[in-house]
């Protein structure tokens, strides 16, 4: 698609800089708003959910499961479900070394790479990430979405409740 030109369709202020959301018109006419940017200091940035894609999400979730892992490792795993290159495999997990979610050690030929942050502390932080930029800080609003508009089972829902009761327990016990 051809872009004749983008403009800003508006802003919200944020303590981070204004959310801005864009409108491109293309060649043809048609005019549309695609996305919303970080607008800091004057320069526009993407606004991304998390730091992390699905691919590298997915090498993760068995580098936790395994505890440990080399790149063959858990290529062998992704190869259960689809096809994978070696070399793919080895530069997710290089970059999950470099933003800081993998350490790795030599092992003779081969790196053994480990979780650097824990699961939950991962999980934690792109749902706070959610939190913040799509429901604008509102944990409730995230929380009746998905109630809303997943279709929940009532097991699903009594565990939910039960989940809330005991947090509720816990911190009726720290006061």
């Amino acid at each position: 698609m051809m872009l004749r030109h983008w403009r800003t369709e508006g802003t919200r202020n944020r303590p981070t800089g204004r959310l801005a959301f864009l409108r491109y018109t293309s060649y043809y006419g048609y005019s549309s708003i695609v996305n919303h940017c970080w607008v800091s200091s004057g320069v526009m940035q993407r606004n991304s959910l998390s730091s992390l894609g699905e691919t590298e999400m997915e090498v993760l979730n068995h580098v936790w499961e395994l505890g440990s892992a080399t790149v063959a490792q858990v290529r062998e795993r992704i190869l259960a479900t689809r096809d994978v290159a070696y070399t793919t495999i080895m530069t997710v997990m290089k970059n999950l070394s470099d933003k800081g979610y993998l350490e790795f050690s030599q092992k003779g030929a081969a790196y053994e790479y480990r979780p650097a942050r824990t699961a939950t502390e991962v999980r934690s932080g792109i749902a706070q990430s959610l939190v913040d930029k799509v429901f604008e800080g509102s944990t409730l609003q995230l929380v009746e979405t998905l109630v809303r508009n997943e279709d929940l089972s009532e097991s699903d829902l009594t565990e939910i409740r039960k989940l809330i009761d005991s947090l509720e327990e816990k911190d009726g016990n720290r006061d």
